[in-house]
């Protein structure tokens, strides 16, 4: 039984999809769309359906963890009757030996129709001069950006009082 609320949401889900490749199919500044329902709702079921039935568009997802990044590989493989639609990206190979048909090496991101790629490799990847190795397939921009759950673009530190208090000391700044 799915709720009447479940399949209006997939559908918005999904014509939000299309409108995002449909704006950004030839635009230098991307738009960005931002759909958030609540936890549990089949964001990520929808996403890897939709990405499985696409054809000839590229995508790259983001998620939290390489399990994550493996899970949706196998899924929109299996999905799409294609094993070799969509590759992990992740650096932790010795981690996760069993699934090395599923990692694609760095220089061979490009080569990919659908990169999935862990929050943390697409920060570090994301400041360093990569030349665009996995925002571009066969030398054009990706399609679709699926951001699956929030990334954390900065990290948070905490500063003791003992530190501030020394900062102010060595520094005399009161």
């Amino acid at each position: 039984v799915v709720p009447n609320r479940t399949s209006l949401m997939v559908t918005d889900l999904c014509k939000g999809f299309n409108q995002c490749i449909k704006d950004n199919k030839n635009k230098d500044i991307p738009k960005t769309y931002v759909y958030s329902p609540k936890t549990g709702s089949a964001k990520s079921v929808t996403a890897k359906m939709y990405i499985s039935l696409l054809k000839k568009e590229s995508s790259i997802i983001v998620v939290s963890t390489v399990l994550d990044a493996l899970e949706f590989c196998k899924d929109i493989n299996d999905w799409s009757n294609d094993v070799n639609y969509a590759r992990c990206y992740y650096s932790e190979k010795k981690y996760y030996p069993d699934e090395d048909l599923l990692r694609v090496e760095k220089k061979d991101l490009n080569k990919s129709r659908c990169i999935v790629i862990t929050h943390n490799m697409f920060i570090k990847e994301n400041t360093r001069n990569t030349h665009g190795q996995f925002q571009n397939y066969k030398g054009t921009k990706r399609d679709l950006v699926i951001v699956d759950e929030r990334i954390a673009l900065y990290e948070r530190h905490t500063i003791s009082k003992v530190v501030i208090e020394d900062l102010i000391r060595i520094y005399n700044i009161l």
